[in-house]
């Protein structure tokens, strides 16, 4: 992990952790519907 964070922009990370949040809650809120 930390040999690809040298690689891989902090930026990439941070857009795929939001989207991973975001997406869990959507889905969320579908079950609840």
């Amino acid at each position: 992990m930390l040999l690809m964070f040298g690689s891989v922009p902090t930026w990439f990370f941070i857009i795929a952790f939001s989207f991973i949040i975001l997406f869990f809650i959507f889905s969320e809120w579908l079950t609840r519907k």
